[in-house]
């Protein structure tokens, strides 16, 4: 099993399927417009999809999330990107490790004895491609179950982005904020509520 790389081209497309649960609105929109005879996914398909940005040592996996794709509906499923998994060398290591080591491909292998399922393609974003994204909901409305205190937009150096708890109507900066920030709680939560703002933000939006 080999992933399969999303090229430039493409890249909003692939940002929508990230580990937000973002990958799901894309394909919430597109599976109307019954996409699978154009890119040739007519069987169910599981999807990689991870956050990244740039760390003192490299690259740093922020979250991974599987996306299922199928006739009809979407399923997302956010995997901790410190979850143990034994790599392509028999070797034990945190998946966002193995990724940032031996590659997006071999982190689909891995997942696969877990999982049960054969992922054979991935989507890896990074902080600038996620605030473009982010950039298309000016306000999404987010439930924050505990206070989160996060980095200035793409680390520029500027004061932390403080998010109380409670229903908070966030724009871009403060999105990524509470995506990317510290939390009493997790990041996949934190990640489950920021794709129900932006479904829902989505879903109101005129067309």
């Amino acid at each position: 099993m080999r992933g399969n790389p999303v090229r430039k081209p493409i890249l909003y497309a692939a940002t929508i399927v990230v580990v937000l649960g973002i990958a799901v609105l894309v394909w919430h929109f597109v599976l109307g417009w019954d996409p699978f005879g154009t890119l040739g996914l007519r069987t169910r398909v599981h999807v990689l999809c991870a956050a990244t940005s740039a760390g003192p040592a490299g690259e740093i996996v922020e979250s991974i999330s599987i996306v299922t794709i199928d006739r009809g509906w979407v399923g997302v499923l956010f995997v901790p990107a410190d979850l143990w998994v034994k790599s392509g060398d028999g070797t034990f290591g945190k998946l966002g490790e193995v990724a940032a080591r031996e590659g997006w491909p071999a982190a689909c292998r891995a997942l696969v004895p877990l999982l049960g399922v054969s992922v054979s393609r991935y989507v890896a974003i990074d902080a600038e491609d996620l605030s473009a994204f982010l950039a298309l909901f000016p306000q999404v409305l987010v439930s924050v179950d505990d206070p989160v205190t996060g980095p200035d937009a793409k680390g520029s150096g500027g004061p932390a982005v403080r998010i109380d708890a409670g229903n908070r109507t966030l724009g871009p900066r403060e999105m990524l904020a509470f995506l990317r920030g510290t939390s009493r709680a997790s990041r996949a939560a934190r990640d489950r509520r920021a794709f129900e703002g932006i479904l829902r933000s989505a879903r109101s939006a005129p067309t």
